[in-house]
């Protein structure tokens, strides 16, 4: 029992102490990371693919089930549009294009680990690290990107938008 005790922990601190050290990377390597990320040209150019292709695609999708006549699925679009009327100022919030969008963002980067506009400017999206994003990590940058006025995060001196900071993730040239 002691013998097969001894074994496990071996094995276990083994396999703890290659994969912590694949996970850290040395200052060098985070310096080449922080070089490549990047620029804000390409970083512009991929929020407005990315936003057409979200819009185009939501748009297919709707096209195609009213063209099924689903009739619940007509009500349902239509009433995920919201309105509010304030005598200071009007906001119309499209649901539906949150939706898109936030499923576009969602689908393409937890599953896929691009997106449709970085595969064409030649970026991917990495962990500070370096390693490969996660579903979560998917989730929180499209969860994120639906702040209001997110997209001015990229006028600061790092082409780093907050969807990148607080979801600890990094855009970068392949």
């Amino acid at each position: 029992m002691i013998l097969c005790y001894s074994f496990m922990r071996q094995a276990v601190s083994s396999y703890y102490s290659q994969t912590h050290n694949q996970l850290q990377l040395s200052k060098m390597d985070i310096n080449e990371l922080i070089r490549n990320y990047a620029s804000r040209k390409k970083r512009v150019i991929n929020f407005f693919i990315d936003g057409f292709m979200a819009l185009l695609i939501g748009f297919i999708i709707k096209m195609i089930l009213l063209s099924i006549n689903f009739e619940c699925f007509a009500d349902l679009f239509n009433k995920l549009y919201w309105n509010y009327n304030s005598t200071i100022f009007y906001i119309n919030i499209d649901f539906e294009s949150i939706i898109y969008y936030f499923s576009y963002y969602f689908i393409c980067e937890s599953f896929f680990k691009t997106t449709i506009a970085k595969l064409i400017t030649k970026t991917q999206i990495v962990k500070q690290n370096g390693t490969r994003i996660t579903i979560i990590d998917g989730f929180k940058r499209s969860f994120l990107r639906l702040i209001p006025l997110e997209q001015l995060s990229y006028l600061s001196m790092k082409p780093v938008g907050i969807h990148d900071t607080m979801s600890n993730t990094r855009v970068i040239n392949k």
